[in-house]
């Protein structure tokens, strides 16, 4: 247990030649569920070599790892992984970074974790390794779900905020009627919202209750929030035929950025400059 920056839980072998979890030397109850976590993928580390299996003969799949863990464990469980599973061989000029298992496979839904694969397999042969998307979408009535290469803003942005952000900017720049972007823009730009709230007055109070004291125009504000609530939320089933008119989604992001950039300038042109910076490295990059 000490990848995941505790040593309170060990496992013992008690009188009856079994297997027994101990905290304080007494049987370990009530465990949560970032413990239930952390021992169930200890047991997957371990077992991946039992019975004379070779870790260089297995194809791993690894489900979001963390998704029951304390942010804290982040650092903890991704430095396991990459010891499990990467090694450098610095006898071999051509192929340095190495991956130890057959085929391996890892999927998150958090960004930041997200981030630190990303890192490690950029060190990577770009013949060795692949990134996806599952998307999922709606046509109103029914959900589907695609795997997709991963966008390249996925690639470029190491905060998921600047990464909603960019999409934002972006539809204000150049509105679109696609079904695809009206339909999860509600969403995105709640998310968005949270974050920058959250933040920008330190609070953990909703977005509905910070929203006042972004836009400052009652009615503006009100819109927001209702355009925000209303889209991003199935109600009844009624509601679920229904996506976002383009002249309302675009007024209504119009309204959000212009109040960032009145309540905080300097932000908002950092966020700008980050996908202008962004920008600049991809077109080099495309020259080079």
């Amino acid at each position: 247990m000490q990848y995941f920056g505790k040593d309170d839980i060990k496992i013992n072998v008690n009188a009856g030649n079994k297997f027994e979890l101990q905290r304080s030397l007494l049987p370990a109850k009530n465990l949560s569920e970032g413990e239930k976590t952390a021992i169930a993928f200890a047991y997957f580390i371990v077992s991946l070599e039992e019975k004379g299996r070779h870790l260089s003969d297995t194809i791993v799949y690894i489900d979001d790892p963390i998704s029951s863990l304390d942010s804290n464990h982040l650092f903890n469980t991704y430095s396991l992984i990459r010891d499990k599973f990467y090694y450098f061989d610095a006898n071999d000029l051509h192929d340095k970074h190495k991956c130890r298992a057959k085929q391996f496979f890892i999927s998150t839904h958090n960004f930041e974790f997200l981030y630190l694969i990303k890192e490690w397999f950029r060190r990577m042969k770009d013949r060795d390794i692949s990134m996806y998307l599952v998307e999922r979408s709606s046509n109103g009535t029914e959900k589907f779900s695609a795997i997709t290469e991963l966008p390249l803003e996925l690639f470029k942005f190491q905060s998921e905020y600047v990464y909603l952000f960019s999409i934002i900017y972006s539809f204000q720049s150049n509105p679109t009627t696609d079904f695809a972007n009206l339909y999860s823009m509600p969403n995105i730009l709640r998310r968005f919202l949270e974050t920058f709230c959250a933040f920008k007055y330190l609070s953990a109070s909703t977005v509905d209750e910070n929203l006042g004291r972004l836009i400052f125009d009652a009615v503006k504000c009100e819109r927001v929030r209702k355009f925000v609530n209303y889209y991003s939320h199935s109600l009844n089933t009624t509601k679920l035929l229904q996506f976002s008119d383009p002249a309302e989604c675009i007024e209504v992001v119009s309204v959000i950025l212009d109040s960032i950039k009145k309540v905080d300038e300097d932000h908002y042109n950092s966020l700008v400059g980050a996908l202008n910076l962004q920008a600049a490295g991809q077109v080099e990059a495309v020259n080079a």
